[in-house]
């Protein structure tokens, strides 16, 4: 089995309320390592700034350098054939985690690998279409190519990833410019509704063989929120009626059975706002279930 590579990114600033930047360290604390034994630690990036309620220009910037740097580690982990997991933070980082592991294969002669998104939200945003102008909504978006002025920089060209294979998982509050670019793309994509009366292993199964069939390379980027917030309360946008965590815990078995994962981010757990570690437990134990 490939060799883990783990890497923290503590960075909230592209979110709407602080916390999210003590994630990496919340996962290592409740026994992240001792789940994934195969893996090594490779420490955070340089720690994020204070946050602030709306973004700074200097926050920005402070997002802008944290992608690149995890960008440039993504991409020298997956040069070693090691699978990169990357410690959130918020879900800006994939931007940068991303674009690493596609540049990687991209210069080894390959194609992007899939992309497999779940979260609440489907972070297809861009500033003309976001309500609130921050860029944890935006990675998606810029790593399809829509367009988002300083992560388009970080990714660059041979970092973005084809439209007809990224999907979507277990979203359930999107607004209404990512519903236009949803519905204009066709992404495969299960909602969380779609979890509620369906098979996980069944509607995981499809949506892999639609975007990475016959054991095909793919990445996942892992937003806990995705989660139902009665499981998983300590994120920094919850929204009801999500996936519970026996469904998630299905879902991640039926995504190391296709053997096709090569990186994984793990994103959003904020400890300012969880439960006894609850959040951080539950998303350690996915991140081990998939990467297994």
């Amino acid at each position: 089995m490939a060799p883990i590579h783990i890497h923290g990114v503590p960075l909230d600033e592209g979110g709407g309320r602080g916390g999210a930047s003590g994630g990496p360290e919340s996962l290592r604390s409740i026994g992240l390592l001792d789940l994934i034994p195969n893996a090594h630690d490779y420490g955070d990036i340089t720690p994020a700034m204070p946050h602030h309620a709306h973004q700074h220009p200097e926050e920005i910037h402070a997002i802008l350098a944290a992608t690149s740097a995890i960008k440039d580690r993504t991409y020298e982990s997956v040069k070693q054939k090691a699978i990169p997991l990357v410690l959130g933070g918020d879900h800006s980082i994939a931007a940068g985690s991303m674009a690493g592991v596609a540049q990687a294969c991209k210069e080894a002669g390959k194609p992007a690998p899939a992309l497999l998104w779940f979260d609440a939200h489907v972070d297809l945003n861009t500033y003309d279409t976001s309500p609130s102008g921050n860029l944890h909504g935006m990675p998606a978006a810029a790593l399809l190519g829509y367009g988002v002025p300083g992560l388009d920089e970080v990714i660059g060209d041979h970092g973005k990833y084809e439209l007809q294979r990224c999907a979507f998982i277990g979203h359930r509050d999107v607004d209404p410019g990512e519903a236009e670019r949803m519905a204009a793309a066709g992404f495969p994509e299960a909602s969380a509704d779609d979890f509620h009366k369906g098979n996980p292993e069944a509607i995981i199964d499809d949506i892999l063989e639609q975007i990475a069939p016959n054991g095909a390379p793919f990445c996942l980027s892992f937003d806990i929120d995705v989660a139902d917030p009665s499981d998983a309360p300590g994120v920094d946008t919850p929204v009801p009626h999500g996936l519970d965590s026996e469904v998630l815990r299905r879902c991640m078995k039926r995504i190391a059975n296709h053997g096709g994962l090569i990186a994984m981010d793990l994103v959003e757990v904020n400890p300012a706002f969880d439960d006894s570690g609850r959040t951080a437990k539950l998303a350690a134990e996915l991140a081990s279930i998939a990467i297994s």
